[in-house]
């Protein structure tokens, strides 16, 4: 049996940003503006550190925002389609495996966008971007979490972009990237995965993690 960590936005689902839910908190909770920032592969945690910091919010207001933040996210109206073999994929590697999320979400908005696109029910457990500004971390923190409840032998990550691959590095755990978010194939390539595919309807996957 193994753990396996899935990303949620590009490679789980497609990807639909929570930006104005949390914007939109920021100002519901301080009464002020918050301009966007560049927050590619950034936990929701150090984004919303950054933003209070840009526009002098005092942290100890960010709990807040993170609440709130997900209560906009759940009015929204967002589609959220999982991505193309993401159903069949997981359907045979619940049946043997634990399947858990690792995401830079903050935990309400990321098990709304799972309920949204009908995978929630292949997932246990999770590690979330209001635990840590620190994506490895995140991967950490779900295998410790694993560890409590059940028994395996190997913990895999699943990601699409650079970020993950650096973290489960870090995190000294193996990597599956796949080309279905932002970065290219070749891009992807040049942090030395694993493994790499270019969608997770490629047969092979399933050999892998049965290996």
């Amino acid at each position: 049996m193994k753990l396996l960590l899935f990303d949620i936005d590009g490679t789980l689902v497609n990807k639909k940003g929570h930006w104005n839910s949390m914007l939109s908190a920021v100002e519901d909770v301080t009464g002020k503006k918050a301009e966007r920032i560049n927050a590619s592969g950034m936990c929701d945690l150090a984004i919303i550190s950054e933003l209070a910091k840009n526009s002098n919010i005092d942290e100890e207001k960010i709990r807040e925002i993170i609440e709130k933040t997900v209560n906009n996210f759940k009015k929204t109206t967002h589609e959220i389609v999982p991505m193309s073999g993401a159903v069949n994929l997981l359907k045979k590697l619940s049946k043997d495996n634990i399947l858990g999320l690792v995401t830079g979400n903050m935990e309400g908005v990321a098990w709304e966008k799972m309920k949204r696109s009908g995978l929630k029910h292949f997932f246990e457990l999770g590690s979330f971007g209001n635990e840590s500004k620190v994506r490895s971390d995140l991967i950490k923190n779900a295998v410790k979490k694993a560890k409590e409840k059940y028994e395996f032998d190997e913990t895999i990550v699943f990601g699409d972009s650079p970020n993950d691959i650096k973290a489960a590095k870090e995190a000294n755990v193996k990597v599956i990237a796949i080309a279905t978010g932002s970065e290219s194939r070749e891009e992807l390539e040049k942090y030395n995965p694993d493994y790499l595919f270019d969608n997770l309807k490629e047969r092979k996957i399933i050999e892998i993690i049965n290996s």
